[in-house]
């Protein structure tokens, strides 16, 4: 498993999302990234929730932190998913996309 620390915000491993891909499968490095998007949405959804509801917004805000780290996952997947096609600048994610 890669441990890679997202200026020390997130742990990049497979464990993050229990996708049965080895580290250096493409396809589940992008699925690595689509999962952590999708928590990083709900755990917004979550902060958003906490706030409308009012009183103390320390869980808010441990929300919105465990969503910045979803977000810095996914990034970490996609730039791994990315370098092993061999994209450079300009990427066309279409190739990369299950």
């Amino acid at each position: 498993m890669s441990s890679v620390s997202n200026h020390g915000v997130a742990s990049a491993s497979h464990a993050d999302t229990d996708l049965p891909y080895p580290d250096d499968d493409v396809h589940g490095n992008v699925m690595r990234a689509r999962v952590n998007l999708r928590k990083a949405v709900a755990l917004f959804a979550e902060a958003k929730a906490l706030l409308l509801r009012g009183g103390d917004h320390t869980e808010a805000v441990a929300a919105m932190g465990r969503a910045s780290d979803a977000i810095g996952s996914s990034s970490y997947f996609l730039s791994v998913a990315m370098g092993k096609q061999g994209v450079g600048s300009g990427p066309n994610l279409r190739n990369l996309t299950p």
